[in-house]
């Protein structure tokens, strides 16, 4: 049975905050065209931040024993080869969850998503449980 752990915030950060910033700024220079350079310089630096913090994200489910993952790439790892490495919550912003891959897939090391709900100590069991599970069946 298929488990979805990420939230459905994650299309809004990759595509509808870079867009709320672009459509701030547009309003800001329309407003006031004095500020033009001071704007052009404010758009360019929120944009690249929404979209640097925004692909970054995943969306993460989990399936049975597997963790599947889908950001830049899409995979699928051993939930026993992924350790909960941080949980960060500021200010108003969302809580992000990075999960920490044993071997790396490709380039991604770390997985960032943002959670759906409150599920920090049951992902936290269930990683421990599989990694416990994997050790014994290693000795």
């Amino acid at each position: 049975m298929k488990t979805r752990l990420s939230s459905g915030l994650t299309d809004w950060y990759r595509v509808g905050a870079p867009l709320c910033c672009l459509t701030g700024i547009l309003m800001f220079k329309l407003l006031l065209p004095t500020f033009i350079q001071f704007g052009t310089v404010v758009t360019i630096l929120g944009v690249a931040y929404a979209i640097w913090y925004g692909w970054r994200l995943s969306d993460v489910w989990l399936d049975g024993d597997m963790l599947r993952v889908k950001g830049l790439s899409a995979f699928q790892v051993p939930l026993s080869e992924v350790s909960l490495t941080n949980v960060q919550r500021r200010g108003q912003g969302p809580t992000i969850f990075f999960l920490g891959l044993d071997h790396p897939v490709g380039k991604v090391q770390t997985v960032r998503f943002i959670p759906a709900g409150d599920i920090e100590m049951e992902l936290r069991t269930q990683i421990h449980a599989a990694r416990t599970a994997r050790a014994l069946t290693a000795r």
